[in-house]
């Protein structure tokens, strides 16, 4: 280790800052916030061993700081800064148990740190010196010394249920009538009726005929009595 490495080791035990650990499902984005207070230069030791590709470094401006990185320190060179910040992400650090479905973070951080877990998380474990709050659905965790801490969480999946509201057809509701239609059907009883037999009147003619027989008959009866 060269001197600069030393001096700079030593300058940062007397760097106040903090540290906020962002957990997703997937990874972790870490941000280290370092108070310079002039010193020239800051290494900094970064868990996980984070791809250089996804490093960060500026000023409490916003504006980029040149730095070394060497896959698992970083020196920063302060500049005029009073400020340091340091983002990265990480997944080393993040740990997926696929048959139980619990995430586990292990994480060592050198100053007073915060770990915000992904929304709906359910938190299983945490180690006992750590603070829980919730924010809304976020769980999270404060720490207020260094050390090595272990949290342990799942992730309740949520349902959106979509009501759809059907705007009723009439003023008051929307009823669906089934109307079954009703068929009188009357059965008008047959009453037969037997009428006499009316015999048709005889004609004139034939009456006259027939008194003429009977008369005919009643003279040939007297004309047989006197006879006797």
């Amino acid at each position: 280790m060269g001197m600069s490495s030393v001096i700079a080791a030593l300058m940062l035990l007397l760097l106040a800052g903090n540290a906020i650990y962002t957990v997703y499902p997937t990874a972790v984005v870490v941000s280290l916030t370092i108070e310079t207070k002039g010193k020239i230069m800051v290494t900094v030791n970064l868990e996980g061993s984070p791809e250089q590709s996804t490093l960060l470094v500026f000023d409490e401006k916003g504006l980029p700081l040149p730095y070394d990185f060497n896959g698992t320190s970083i020196t920063v060179y302060a500049l005029n800064s009073t400020k340091v910040n340091i983002i990265y992400e990480t997944t080393k650090m993040l740990h997926y148990n696929e048959d139980k479905g619990i995430w586990r973070l292990d994480i060592n951080p050198t100053t007073e740190c915060k770990v915000i877990l992904p929304p709906n998380s359910v938190v299983l474990y945490y180690s006992s010196t750590g603070k829980l709050m919730l924010k809304g659905s976020t769980p999270i965790l404060f720490f207020e010394k260094p050390g090595k801490y272990t949290i342990k969480f799942s992730i309740v999946s949520t349902v959106t249920i979509e009501h759809t509201e059907v705007v009723p057809t009439t003023p008051t509701q929307t009823a669906t009538t089934i109307t079954i239609s009703e068929v009188e059907v009357t059965t008008t009883p047959v009453t037969q009726t037997t009428s006499p037999t009316v015999m048709a009147p005889f004609k004139q003619t034939e009456i006259a005929l027939i008194v003429a027989v009977l008369a005919l008959l009643i003279a040939i009866l007297a004309f047989a009595v006197k006879r006797k």
